[in-house]
């Protein structure tokens, strides 16, 4: 689980604007695009090597971890990664989309 979504910060390291109009906007997939595909590769696959840690496979943690686990991971960080996401909204979208990206 330590690798669990390690590294979802390898993009912008959740420079994510929270302002109104920016959460009216939230779009998961580009966040996953833009902030988690340079470390976890756009298939999810993980592996890639930072910091001596590789990152998470997503195709496969994703099932593995509960909402609340995942949740804890995007708003709080865990090892390399940092926090992305601040609103209860951009989780639950966020969550949603690996989801259905990752079942």
């Amino acid at each position: 689980m330590i690798l669990a979504l390690t590294l979802i910060a390898c993009g912008n390291g959740g420079g994510t604007d929270t302002s109104d109009t920016a959460h009216d906007h939230f779009d998961a997939s580009t966040f996953f695009g833009d902030s988690c595909a340079g470390c976890h590769n756009a298939d999810g696959s993980g592996g890639v090597d930072i910091g001596g840690t590789p990152s998470a496979d997503l195709t496969t943690r994703v099932a593995a971890m509960t909402d609340d686990e995942i949740a804890a991971v995007l708003t709080d960080g865990k090892g390399n990664m940092p926090a992305q996401l601040s609103t209860d909204d951009e989780v639950e979208h966020m969550i949603e989309y690996l989801r259905e990206t990752f079942p």
